[in-house]
C-alpha cells in the first residue's frame, strides 16, 4: 500500500449574495472537470452564481500558480456550497400583517488538485482585450465645450413652446 501525498490548492468566497441551492446547481456541472472545461462551462452558463464562481476559480489559478504547480494539470477535486449567514427582512403581507422574507447568503470551498492523467480540452477560451480609451485633441476651433458656449448660444437654444408662454402669463 502506498500513500501518495496529493497536491492541492484553496480557494473560497464568504458572504455570496445568492442561496446556497441556487449555487449547488452551478457547482455540481464543474465538479471533477479540468480547469479549462470548467471555466467554459462557466461562461456559457446563464445563472447568476456563475461569475462568482468562475472568479473564484480564477482565484484557485492564481494561488497554484504561486505555489509552483502546473496549471495545465490541475482538476477541480472538491467544491462544497455552505449555508452563510440569513439576512431576515420584513415585506407587507395580507391583512395589513407583516411577512418574514429571508435573504440568504452561501460560502463555497474550492479545491485544486494536480492530477497526471488529466487531458487536454480540444476548445479553448478566447476572451475579449479590454478597451483603452484613448484621448482625443481637437483640431478644430468650431467645437467648444459645453462650459465655454457663449451667452447668446444659450439665449438661441430656449425654445419657446406652449408650457412655457402659458406658465408666463400673468393672472387676468
Amino acid at each position: 500500500m502506498t500513500n501518495q501525498v496529493t497536491k492541492t490548492v484553496t480557494a473560497s468566497i464568504k458572504n455570496l449574495n445568492v442561496s446556497p441551492r441556487k449555487v449547488r446547481l452551478v457547482t455540481d456541472l464543474i465538479k471533477g472537470q479540468p480547469i479549462e472545461s470548467a471555466l467554459a462551462q462557466l461562461q456559457m452558463n446563464s445563472k447568476r452564481a456563475s461569475a462568482p464562481i468562475s472568479k473564484l476559480v480564477k482565484s484557485a489559478i492564481a494561488n497554484a500558480r504561486e505555489r509552483g504547480f502546473d496549471v495545465n494539470k490541475l482538476i477541480i477535486d472538491n467544491i462544497t456550497v455552505d449555508k452563510g449567514r440569513v439576512l431576515k427582512r420584513g415585506r407587507s403581507g395580507g391583512r395589513g400583517r407583516v411577512t418574514l422574507v429571508e435573504k440568504k447568503q452561501s460560502h463555497i470551498n474550492l479545491i485544486l488538485k494536480e492530477d497526471n492523467e488529466t487531458k487536454r480540452p480540444s476548445f479553448t477560451i478566447h476572451e475579449k482585450p479590454k478597451k483603452v480609451k484613448e484621448f482625443k485633441e481637437r483640431t478644430s476651433k468650431k467645437e467648444k465645450p459645453k462650459y465655454e458656449q457663449d451667452e447668446d448660444t444659450k439665449k438661441k437654444k430656449k425654445k419657446s413652446g406652449f408650457v412655457n408662454k402659458f406658465f408666463q402669463r400673468k393672472s387676468v
